[in-house]
């Protein structure tokens, strides 16, 4: 990890910031451990150095609140419900929500399952962003936040990858890539951005044009029922 030091001269010293972009989690988090020798100060460190991560690995809080209020109509302390409530003494203390690593109890994973925990994730692209309710706290839109401002941004390829084929504004867009792994950049793209769908993401895509068909869930209404809307409206 040679490239640590000259990396933060140059974004200390230009002013810009240096993206290091890796292929494992594992490698994320030494370059973050790594990091902490120079930035001693935790609160500096906040300020200068961001880890990124895809938005699989973080705590969706719409995806708990409905989840919490699903659970809460059964009214008996069930496996789910004690997970929930878990998850969500934990969210009000995370630094960062990263149900993947950081500061989340792995033991939770493996005692509850890592399914459970993966429906609390933003995942299947049914963000609201600004239009959700808790916006202005969610945990993906303070990274990104926050990695505008930083000097050194630790990400994977596959965001690195993402934010490349969707960013419109050239002045957004970072210049000084550092890749680590680099040898797995062809793999990360096949990852990034082949078409594959399960079957619980099937049963997502069929909620999303049908709408919910249970009683519980009030996010949406489903597309044809909003097309619907539209076909009256006109």
């Amino acid at each position: 990890m040679g490239y640590v030091a000259p990396a933060s001269l140059w974004a200390e010293a230009a002013g810009g910031a240096v993206w290091i972009a890796t292929y494992t989690k594992a490698l994320q988090r030494q370059i973050d451990q790594e990091l902490s020798r120079l930035y001693p100060d935790p609160r500096e460190k906040a300020v200068h150095v961001v880890l990124r991560k895809g938005r699989e690995n973080y705590l969706c809080l719409l995806n708990l609140e409905e989840a919490m209020a699903q659970t809460g109509l059964a009214g008996i302390a069930t496996p789910d419900a004690v997970l929930l409530g878990l998850v969500a003494r934990w969210a009000r203390y995370s630094r960062d929500g990263d149900l993947v690593g950081g500061d989340f109890p792995s033991w939770l994973a493996a005692h509850f399952g890592a399914g459970r925990l993966a429906a609390l994730t933003d995942h299947r692209g049914e963000c609201l962003y600004s239009a959700c309710r808790h916006y202005r706290r969610c945990f993906i839109e303070k990274s990104q936040r926050a990695s505008a401002r930083a000097r050194i941004v630790i990400a994977n390829h596959a965001l690195v990858m993402v934010n490349a084929a969707r960013q419109r504004a050239e002045a957004l867009t970072p210049t000084r890539y550092v890749f680590d792994e680099a040898h797995h950049l062809f793999d990360a793209a096949d990852n990034c951005f082949a078409a594959h769908l399960t079957g619980r993401e099937m049963a997502e895509l069929r909620r999303w044009l049908m709408g919910p068909e249970g009683a519980g869930r009030r996010r949406g209404r489903g597309l044809m029922t909003r097309l619907g809307d539209l076909a009256l409206a006109e």
